[in-house]
């Protein structure tokens, strides 16, 4: 589903127009832009405050998730990585005899 297109937009505004009137409708078009910016200027106030309580010690929120805690495991540097499996080469059965 994605935005109106331009009929449907059009019917919309045919609908308020008969709905609330000529005289009425540049009011509640007001009224509906600075519903939507103060929904906006919420919006901005909120993602600064997230921003703000994510931003740990000056590090940016991202980079200390990114970066493993080691203590908090009881490692004071991090494990070293995995031993790869010893992989067997194929050995070919003796074909003399042993008479």
């Amino acid at each position: 589903m994605g935005f109106p297109g331009s009929g449907e937009i059009l019917a919309i505004l045919v609908v308020a127009l008969v709905v609330f009137g000529p005289n009425r409708l540049p009011e509640i078009a007001r009224q509906l832009g600075s519903a939507m910016r103060t929904l906006r200027d919420m919006q901005s106030t909120v993602k600064r405050e997230l921003s703000d309580a994510l931003d740990l010690h000056g590090l940016k929120a991202d980079a200390y998730a990114a970066a493993p805690n080691y203590a908090e495991h009881g490692f004071d540097e991090p494990p070293p990585p995995p031993v790869p499996a010893p992989t067997f080469q194929h050995i070919e059965p003796p074909t003399g005899s042993f008479d």
